[in-house]
């Protein structure tokens, strides 16, 4: 399945507002982000929901990351090949924290709807941390060779050691789910496809700036990058 290449399509004038930039620099992902969800969908659907989900995800976040650097690879071929070599590993890596994550919501309604009520800004850190750390693991995978069990639990090492991209994973995730379901028919089209490409970029931008860290020791102090003055060593 090819893709127009985004170099491709028509750049903003050099003069026009920042604000117009920025929306033809967004409109440039559109077409990924649409093929990416039918990927994933159809990924999913091939693993019978349980043995599909995760491998679709890293599948998926592998193929956007490649774009995010620069790179335009056969997205369906790319797609498939990672597929295929994350069954076993990607379904073993996501199944805990998906499972952790299913059963942190099914807390959550139970304190929501009974006298457990002060118990609810507890129940909705649970999931929040989850729904991050499942954010951070697709991209892990992609950037990263780590072990199911590694990866499972770096990504919720992430949660806390990254605090300002796991936010931002955070809003963007339900920024996703707000607008899908205000507009549920993004859900069959773009939604998933889009969640994947933010949350690749917010990811891929920090493990770049932990790796420029790791070559610059000088640099391990330097606020402004962001990141904690000891990086995970991830490799």
């Amino acid at each position: 399945m090819a893709l127009m290449p985004r170099k491709a399509l028509p750049a903003a004038p050099a003069h026009a507002p920042g604000m117009v930039s920025a929306a033809v620099s967004a409109l440039e992902w559109v077409p990924l982000a649409i093929v990416l969800n039918a990927l994933v969908l159809l990924g999913t659907l091939a693993g019978l929901v349980v043995l599909g989900l995760g491998p679709s995800l890293v599948a998926a976040s592998t193929v956007a990351r490649a774009h995010v650097r620069g790179d335009l690879p056969p997205v369906w071929s790319t797609f498939w090949r990672t597929w295929r070599a994350e069954l076993v590993p990607g379904t073993v890596a996501f199944l805990p924290l998906l499972t952790l994550l299913i059963m942190a919501w099914v807390n959550l309604s139970v304190v929501a709807g009974g006298s457990l009520a002060w118990l609810l800004p507890l129940a909705w850190l649970m999931v929040g941390v989850l729904a991050v750390a499942c954010a951070w693991l697709a991209p892990l995978r992609a950037h990263y060779d780590l072990s199911p069990l590694r990866s499972a639990l770096t990504a919720l090492r992430m949660v806390l050691a990254r605090p300002l991209p796991s936010v931002l994973l955070l809003l963007a995730t339900a920024a996703v789910v707000y607008v899908t379901s205000c507009w549920v028919i993004l859900a069959p089209l773009v939604s998933v496809g889009g969640a994947v490409i933010i949350t690749t970029y917010v990811a891929t931008r920090t493990f770049d700036d932990n790796e420029a860290k790791l070559a610059q020791p000088s640099r391990r102090d330097d606020p402004g990058l962001g990141l904690p003055s000891e990086p995970l060593r991830m490799k």
